[in-house]
């Protein structure tokens, strides 16, 4: 018998927090994808991504069910801050610490002085 995991997604900021959920209620992945049509890439649908934390948490056999996709709803992010080094707007401090951290190619790439 194969397990199910189900992968939800709700508004965070401007992105979506999509998680993966295994039949016993614990989160087994957890991911910000910026836009809906990255949900299946990035959930491993249509990819090996995150495989690896399922393979480990079902070793016996697992399969991926799409739960609620929620892309619209109250606006979460109480600022609006741009990125400073690429011009991205809408981030709240959090979600711009995020851009920064893990998607801003223009801040990665910047040397020190």
């Amino acid at each position: 018998m194969k397990h199910k995991i189900v992968v939800t997604a709700i508004p965070c900021g401007i992105d979506l927090l999509v998680t993966a959920t295994a039949e016993d209620g614990e989160i087994i992945a957890r991911h910000i994808c910026s836009k809906e049509a990255n949900i299946d890439h990035d959930t491993g649908f249509t990819s090996d991504w995150q495989h690896d934390k399922y393979d480990k948490y079902y070793p016996d056999g697992w399969e991926l069910i799409k739960g609620a996709i929620i892309t619209e709803g109250p606006e979460l992010a109480t600022e609006d801050l741009t990125c400073p080094f690429c011009g991205d707007i809408g981030y709240d401090k959090y979600g711009l610490k995020w851009h920064l951290m893990h998607s801003c190619d223009d801040y990665e790439n910047t040397e020190e002085e």
